[in-house]
């Protein structure tokens, strides 16, 4: 937790922050604003904790400390410049006020619980077990490709878990089929942030939700946070391309660029990494597995998921009738506005905490049954809850950050500085871009959401996407910048995600990165162009996912090539 000084000390990384800070600033000092009406615009100086947040994180890959030196300057800004005043009120208003919040508190619980509980899972055989019944259906290159991508569609509820699982127990066997290390390295990385990020219900969704309530919870939409994600996801365009990409590879036999001439080393020589491939140190995966002596069992993994998933869409519907006795609307799991109100109505923190707690008791009975000592059980869940401590930390400092941007009108500035005409059709994809560099440069897709949801989403409202024809409009700004993130964070070379998948797939990181980077920006053209610019302009968002399956199995099509063996048999199985 405590952060390292040896950035500090390079000479290079300070001229870039310097750089990267004065240019901004002056940018931004030097823009004319223009009165709109009904907006009260900040000073110019209100962007500069967020400029200063991606800075130092871009510079020191520092980002605990890159959203602190922001939330201290935002505190100077709001409350003046005596030290004793700023700081205090800044602490009290940014910080204590966030951590006393009551949806706040659950929602940290939630995400303690959650986490705890998979670890729990884990030491009870669950994960083994599901990863045997994959392991035993994949009995050729493709299938085994197939199976790796579907076994991390399986762990969709983190995206760390999914890394270690699926990459270190696939790797014999993709070794086996002479399948490149290159090649799983991408399966396993294109499984993680982009399911953990669609999922309702993750170790993501409680970071999402928690950015997101407060920012929809007021005038004009007052919406539950959940709702709003909910609402963002027929809008995550770059996450269903990425999918798309890893299931229409592996089907096809088909790559292109790097990836296929990995793929060719492979399968012709037998040498499934590089030559001069220096893969990272190997993952502790120590606890990622069943504990001693305990056999693996599927059940112990999907009986308390399933629990919990039920717990979730259950209480969102319990919780939330009540808007459908205020609408006069009967009671229907088919009629999609009972959907729509209980969801948007529904305290989504004191729902996901009861599920999750649900989901605990069950993962704990179920590992105690199946032989795990309480004492391990407990110490499972203790170790789980530890691995969460960076990323409370990071969300905390996130709803700091929006604070500050309230407190200092940004929104209203950057409204000023069009004079209310930007066009509001081009803010997803103006979105989408600015999240994906923020997010590839600092290799954080959470420290990107924390630090521009706030600044993107009262913009949208402010521009006009807040009710009738253009409220999908703020959703898919909503999507954009997740999205946004997960391909920055995907993509890049300093992305705790990718490195942790380059790791467990025993790749070389560098030999990672330049491999999946042609995919991962292929993904990212087509859901800019179909999704963030086809669907803004009026194409009916049902047509953006056949359109993106069309066009990705186009670019293999023309771009890729079948590997030998599918060229002349159907897809029999490697031998080493």
């Amino acid at each position: 937790m405590i952060p390292s000084l040896e950035p500090f000390r390079s000479p290079r990384r300070w001229a870039i922050f310097l750089g990267v800070t004065g240019a901004l600033a002056l940018i931004a000092w030097a823009l004319p604003t223009r009165p709109v009406e009904g907006v009260d615009p900040g000073a110019w100086t209100s962007i500069l904790p967020p400029v200063l947040a991606v800075a130092a994180a871009i510079a020191f890959r520092q980002l605990v400390l890159a959203l602190v030196l922001a939330v201290v300057l935002g505190s100077f800004l709001a409350f003046g410049p005596s030290p004793v005043a700023a700081l205090g009120s800044g602490t009290s208003t940014f910080l204590l006020d966030n951590v006393t919040d009551g949806f706040n508190l659950r929602i940290i619980a939630f995400t303690l619980i959650l986490v705890g509980a998979v670890h729990v899972m884990a030491r009870a055989g669950g994960h083994a077990g599901i990863v045997a019944f994959v392991q035993a259906r994949a009995r050729s290159a493709r299938s085994t490709r197939t199976s790796t991508g579907l076994l991390g569609l399986l762990f969709f509820f983190d995206d760390y878990a999914n890394s270690v699982v699926v990459g270190t127990t696939m790797r014999p066997l993709t070794d086996r089929m002479r399948i490149s290390r290159e090649k799983l390295a991408f399966l396993v990385d294109s499984t993680a942030a982009p399911v953990a990020g669609l999922a309702l219900v993750s170790t993501w969704i409680a970071f999402e939700v928690g950015l997101l309530q407060d920012l929809v919870a007021g005038p004009p939409l007052h919406m539950d946070g959940y709702s709003a994600f909910v609402a963002s996801l027929p809008f995550r365009f770059y996450c269903f391309t990425a999918l798309l990409f890893v299931f229409t590879s592996s089907l096809s036999g088909r790559d292109f660029g790097p990836m296929r001439r990995a793929e060719e080393r492979a399968l012709r020589t037998g040498a499934v990494a590089a030559p001069d491939a220096r893969p990272l140190a190997p993952v502790d995966d120590r606890h990622a597995g069943p504990a001693p002596g305990i056999e693996p069992a599927a059940r112990n993994t999907l009986v308390p998921l399933a629990v919990l998933l039920t717990l979730v869409i259950g209480g969102m519907l319990i919780q939330g009738r009540g808007a459908l006795e205020d609408a006069a609307i009967a009671f229907s799991l088919l009629d999609p506005a009972v959907w729509r109100l209980t969801f948007g109505a529904a305290d989504s923190s004191v729902v996901l905490l009861h599920a999750s707690i649900g989901g605990l008791l069950t993962a704990m009975a179920l590992a105690v049954l199946h032989g795990l000592p309480p004492s391990a059980a407990l110490a499972a869940f203790g170790r789980g809850v530890r691995t969460m401590g960076l990323a409370i930390v990071i969300l905390v400092l996130a709803w700091a950050i929006k604070g500050v941007c309230d407190e200092l009108q940004t929104a209203g500035w950057l409204i000023a500085i069009t004079g209310g005409e930007l066009p509001l059709v081009w803010l997803p994809l103006i979105t989408f871009a600015l999240a994906a560099v923020t997010a590839f440069a600092t290799g954080t897709s959470w420290g990107t959401m924390g630090i521009l949801l706030p600044v993107v989403v009262p913009l949208a409202l402010a521009l006009g996407a807040h009710s009738g024809p253009s409220l999908f409009l703020l959703f898919m700004t909503i999507a954009a910048v997740l999205d946004g993130a997960i391909f920055g964070d995907h993509c890049s070379p300093i992305s705790d995600t990718t490195v942790l998948s380059s790791i467990a797939s025993g790749c070389d990181h560098i030999d990672h990165v330049r491999t999946q980077a042609p995919y991962a920006l292929a993904a990212m053209a087509l859901a800019a162009l179909i999704g963030y610019t086809g669907v803004a302009m009026g194409l009916p968002p049902l047509y953006s996912l056949p359109l993106l399956l069309g066009a990705t199995m186009a670019l293999f099509l023309l771009l890729g090539r079948p590997l030998p063996e599918h060229a002349s048999s159907d897809d029999g199985e490697r031998s080493p």
